[in-house]
């Protein structure tokens, strides 16, 4: 498995009616296994979560892949994830989740 992983530091300026910016900080992790790349972003406002960027075409039987329980092991044991996001092909944000268990 290979994994990378990079901080990132987004933000926004107010908007012309002075509304508030957004500001998203945080670690992006890239995770290859088995010849497949996954993408998870977790924010440091909501440190035991994750998002699943890439793919965005997931299905029942690929949570069960190895490179998907792989991924979900490392993010647990290495970075705290207790649930990944997974984006919602029909509403198009994150609204489904997995948890994910620390193995003992």
């Amino acid at each position: 498995m290979d994994v990378r992983e990079e901080r990132f530091d987004e933000s926004s300026r107010a908007n012309a009616d002075g509304a508030e910016g957004y500001r998203h900080v945080g670690t992006t992790y890239r995770i290859t296994e088995g010849g497949e790349t996954l993408i998870f972003r977790k924010f440091d406002q909501v440190p035991a979560r994750a998002d699943l960027l890439q793919p965005r075409g997931w299905t029942e039987a690929w949570l069960q892949a190895s490179a998907f329980r792989a991924a979900a092991s490392y993010l647990a044991q290495q970075a705290g994830i207790t649930a990944i996001r997974l984006s919602n092909a029909l509403s198009g944000g994150f609204e489904d989740v997995v948890f994910v268990e620390r193995e003992r």
